[in-house]
């Protein structure tokens, strides 16, 4: 008789609400079906009541406990700067279009607001041609998505990220953040995209074996 329990994975796998158009509640409950074990949260979304424990909250702006998505690129750097500082543990997610969608302007914001950790999701990243090893030791969070060079989604087996080496990097690093997969329909901010659910299931699927890899190579050398 086989065994129904899954193998451990070297860190648990959330995914990103933005995945559903419904409420959180709902999507919290679409999103255990399908196997993930936390759920990241945007904006005014109710934590309570969920079906998973809530993996990260995108907020409006910086703020203790939250991740701060980049402000749009006709914004003031300075502004940004100055507000990131009024944080104790400021958090940002650099997006592809956004006054930190450059690997330039995330090494300038690091070294201008020391301690900033990031959000660091391989899709946009790999969107405007950047290096997302380079910034893997300062996430706290790191979302997971194929893509291209002026491509912001494709499917699992498309694409240009190294999903393993991302993974292995972590490892590597001691990693001890969350983890997440991320697809959404976006068409007003130009990445429309049929069924993100699918898609995110369908990357899942080359995920998790990655991560049992992992996790079993730990155990051995325990």
């Amino acid at each position: 008789m086989t065994d129904p329990t899954p193998p451990p994975q070297r860190w648990p796998l959330g995914v990103c609400r933005l995945a559903w158009t419904s409420d959180a509640a709902t999507a919290s409950v679409a999103a255990q079906r399908l196997g993930f074990d936390h759920l990241d949260l945007v904006g005014d979304d109710d934590p309570e009541g969920l079906a998973l424990p809530v993996g990260i909250r995108m907020g409006p702006g910086p703020g203790r406990g939250w991740a701060w998505p980049a402000p749009a690129p006709h914004r003031d750097w300075d502004e940004m700067v100055a507000r990131l500082r009024t944080v104790d543990e400021p958090r940002v997610e650099p997006w592809a279009g956004s006054l930190l969608g450059s690997d330039a302007a995330i090494h300038r914001l690091l070294d201008e607001v020391p301690g900033v950790r990031l959000v660091v999701d391989t899709g946009h990243v790999t969107q405007w041609g950047g290096d997302v090893l380079a910034f893997l030791p300062h996430a706290d969070h790191v979302q997971l998505r194929q893509a291209a060079l002026g491509v912001g989604q494709l499917p699992a087996a498309q694409g240009e990220v190294d999903v393993r080496g991302v993974l292995g990097a972590l490892d590597s690093l001691d990693y001890s953040g969350l983890l997440s997969i991320e697809y959404f329909d976006l068409p007003h901010m130009g990445w429309p995209l049929d069924d993100p659910p699918r898609h995110a299931a369908e990357l899942a699927e080359v995920v998790r074996p990655m991560l049992a890899d992992l996790a079993a190579g730990r155990e051995a050398t325990a």
